[in-house]
């Protein structure tokens, strides 16, 4: 199995490269950064030739772009750091920078990223139809220059919009996409936030069943790649659900399970949230002297 995913990686970073070299006009020359990373990751396979070539695109990107790609890329990392503070400032400032950003470089690959921030404003203030359609747009830009990685991305993001509407058929399909990109990509930490997103949206439903098998490949697929946080935040998912199933025994295995990892990894807030989840099960199965002990220890998780 580890021969043939190598296998695949070979030929979806050689796939890459050629994109790289036939199209340079759809902003792969601005983006050295990418490029360099792309070159250390081909040079990890003994891909030589190939990462030769990336070495030189990304020296290329430096030397001729229009603007200057370092900077390029530099305001992009301010940009995501200001939205992360606050999302307000982000779209002040990346208003701003538009027309350096965008329209002087005409550069489908910042384009896109533009839209991705400007969705990402919109959901932080509840706008969630201008997020949606901000989404969107981002995600036809990135499929348009193949960029599967980023368009994974903000599928998982326009399936969040959506379940913010209330519309969770359509959150499924936008999740089950992007899970069948970052399956195609090999990207484990994107299939499991797709499997989890698909699990919650089921469990919303009240589809408690479905909800399950996704919360269960979820966890399979955190266990897989040992994953901690991911794995306590499987079993607490599976917790719930049994719990609501009226699975009572399995549910508060899972939970302390979600306990347990939770405290090895030093996650507060999972290790208050399973103490209480504990605490609803034991007061479920008629046991209030243990449910408040467990009530009383998450109080005190500081």
């Amino acid at each position: 199995i580890q021969v043939a995913t190598r296998n695949r990686i070979f030929l979806q970073y050689q796939t890459i490269c050629l994109k790289l070299l036939m199209v340079p006009n759809h902003g792969y020359l601005t983006h050295p950064l990418r490029n360099s990373i792309l070159m250390l990751k081909c040079y990890y396979f003994k891909m030589l030739a190939t990462a030769c070539c990336c070495l030189l695109i990304a020296k290329t990107g430096i030397c001729q772009s229009k603007a200057d790609s370092l900077k390029l890329i530099d305001y992009e990392a301010k940009i995501r750091l200001l939205f992360n503070q606050d999302a307000t400032l982000g779209k002040l400032t990346l208003d701003s920078l538009y027309e350096e950003l965008v329209v002087n470089n005409q550069n489908t690959y910042i384009e896109a990223s533009y839209q991705k921030f400007l969705g990402i404003y919109y959901y932080r203030i509840g706008e969630f139809e201008n997020s949606l359609s901000a989404y969107k747009k981002s995600a036809n830009l990135y499929g348009i220059i193949s960029f599967p990685l980023d368009q994974a991305k903000i599928l998982v993001n326009t399936s969040m919009a959506m379940n913010k509407l209330g519309k969770f058929d359509s959150a499924i399909v936008y999740a089950r996409q992007s899970y069948k990109l970052f399956d195609d990509i090999g990207d484990t930490k994107g299939i499991s936030i797709s499997l989890n997103i698909i699990g919650q949206v089921f469990f919303y439903l009240k589809d408690y069943q479905k909800a399950k098998d996704y919360f269960q490949l979820y966890l399979e697929n955190a266990i897989s790649k040992n994953d901690r946080v991911e794995m306590a935040g499987g079993y607490n998912n599976l917790g719930s659900v049994y719990n609501l199933l009226k699975v009572y025994d399995s549910s508060l295995w899972a939970h302390k399970q979600g306990l347990k990892i939770s405290r090895e990894v030093g996650n507060k807030y999972s290790i208050g949230n399973a103490f209480q989840n504990i605490a609803n099960n034991l007061r479920l199965i008629d046991q209030p002297e243990q449910s408040i002990q467990y009530y009383d220890s998450a109080v005190n998780v500081s």
